[in-house]
Order: C-alpha cells, then sequence, then structure tokens
C-alpha cells in the first residue's frame, strides 16, 4: 500500500485539525496498521518542556531541540525519541513530515532526562525548483514524539535569509 509517514500534501490528503490525513481505500482505512517508529514497551513515558534555541536563525545556521522525557511507568525502559521536521510555506512540494533526528534514552522508574538534538543546515534543506540543495528562509515546524503518529510536542524555528 502507498502508506508511509513522510507523503507530500496532495488533494488525496485532508486536515483535521492542523494535521493531515488521507482519505482512505474504498475497504480500507489510509492510515498504517503500525506508524513509522511504532514500537512497544513495557513501560510508558512522557514528553514535556520542548525549547527550540536560538528560535530564530540564519540560514546557515544551528539551533538545539531540548525537551524532557520521564519513564511514568514501574519499570525500567528505554525510549527512542524522534524528532520531524516540515516547513510551512516552501517554494516546492515538501513532505509533510520527515525524520530529522532521533536518540535513544534509556530512563529507571520515574527519572527524567533532558535529550537535546541539534538542527544543522542539512536538515534544513531542500531540493529546489532549479534542482540545487539549499535551505530557505521560513518557519519550520518541529515535531518530537515516540512515532511518527504520536508527537506530543510542537514547536516552531523561524530561518531567516
Amino acid at each position: 500500500l502507498p502508506v508511509y509517514y513522510n507523503y507530500k500534501p496532495s488533494k488525496a490528503y485532508w486536515v483535521e485539525g492542523g494535521r493531515s490525513r488521507h482519505q482512505g481505500y474504498a475497504d480500507m482505512p489510509g492510515t498504517p496498521l503500525y506508524p513509522f517508529g511504532y514500537g512497544l514497551s513495557y513501560s510508558h513515558f512522557e514528553y514535556s518542556n520542548l525549547h527550540v534555541e536560538p528560535a530564530e536563525i540564519h540560514s546557515g545556521g544551528e539551533a538545539r531541540v531540548t525537551f524532557d522525557v520521564k519513564n511514568s511507568g514501574d519499570r525500567a525502559g528505554v525510549e527512542t525519541v524522534q524528532l520531524y521536521l516540515h516547513e510551512k510555506y516552501a517554494p516546492v512540494s515538501t513532505p509533510v513530515k520527515q525524520l530529522r533526528g532521533f536518540e535513544r534514552v534509556a530512563l529507571d522508574p520515574e527519572e527524567t532526562k533532558t535529550v537535546t538534538l541539534k538542527l544543522t543546515p542539512e536538515d534544513l534543506q531542500l531540493l529546489d525548483i532549479d534542482m540545487r540543495w539549499r535551505v530557505v528562509p521560513g518557519y519550520f515546524e518541529i515535531m518530537v514524539g515516540r512515532s511518527s503518529a504520536d508527537l506530543p510536542l510542537q514547536g516552531v524555528l523561524k530561518v531567516t535569509p
């Protein structure tokens, strides 16, 4: 099936509460059974305190995305945190989500760790209409969570020329 997390927006998709969804097929929904990054754990993890620093960078600059992950379960566990990006207004069509970073975090029960992921110009670039890789100034949506379908933290990074 042509169902994947980094599809490009088109007429085949509709928006629900700010998130795009596939309309589906005649005999089944248009969502994957297991979204990209899906995994099970014997524990439960909570995400909080998203910070993008600096909140505004130049097209050649770098930013740090920092957030907390807490093991709120009663067993030790490992969570693979994932960072996705989407440029809001790009001159060419871009995927609705692109995986740009991840990290495995081992936590004991009730332990909290701060995770920092770095965004570089290579993470922000797109292939423009002239088939050249470049960073296009604009607003980038930052989404952090446990899978491509479960992204509880969201923020914005502004890129200037």
